[in-house]
């Protein structure tokens, strides 16, 4: 498994909590620009005694160490304006700007999930993921991404019936804009007591 980049609350470690450590010998490779995340880490992992199970983990921010079609699942935890946690943090709604939200995450956030689908192996599984709630981070990332020729090559992944089925039983929330999209799903603060995120899953067919 592939998680790229690597969030400050450690989406690899969340990887980790879910998965039967009895299992055979997995591979978690942890991809991101900033080395000081990747050394937090690694820290995490000590920590928590992954040390002593089958599960390695490979922490690297070179993208010449990945391997294009190797993973079977990439979960890309994308760099966003984070508004998803304004009811948390409040202030932060002053550090954000319009030029950010519409001209600098969206083109980032969409080249990130592009590189990161190269290293989805035939079969495997691409989820985005971000901690906004906004449309322009979220499912217009995603129409861009299902609107390249590569998309040919994938197809969507829905969730489950029941999931969210405090909202609309869709598990899409009450969100209009994921209406019609069964794999994106929209946490929302108003609807989930939560943070808002969002989530939108592929499979690879060929």
């Amino acid at each position: 498994e592939l998680d790229t980049p690597v969030s400050i609350s450690s989406s690899s470690l969340s990887l980790l909590s879910n998965r039967d450590l009895t299992t055979q010998p997995s591979c978690i490779i942890a991809h991101d620009i900033d080395p000081d995340r990747l050394k937090r880490l690694n820290g995490s992992c000590k920590r928590i005694g992954l040390a002593d199970t089958n599960i390695s983990i490979i922490t690297t921010s070179d993208t010449a160490n990945l391997q294009e079609k190797s993973a079977d699942a990439v979960l890309v935890d994308a760099p966003c304006s984070s508004s998803g946690a304004l009811r948390r943090r409040p202030s932060h709604r002053f550090q954000m700007t319009e030029q950010e939200i519409c001209e600098v995450f969206p083109p980032l956030q969409l080249e990130i999930l592009v590189d990161a689908a190269k290293m989805v192996r035939v079969g495997g599984r691409l989820v985005y993921a971000t901690c906004s709630i906004l449309v322009n981070e979220n499912e217009d990332v995603v129409d861009a991404f299902e609107s390249l020729d590569e998309f040919r090559n994938w197809e969507r992944w829905p969730f489950s019936a029941g999931v969210g089925d405090d909202d609309d039983g869709g598990g899409n929330g009450v969100d209009d804009s994921t209406i019609g999209r069964p794999h994106c799903w929209a946490l929302l603060p108003s609807v989930h007591d939560c943070d808002g995120f969002f989530v939108a899953r592929w499979r690879r067919i060929e």
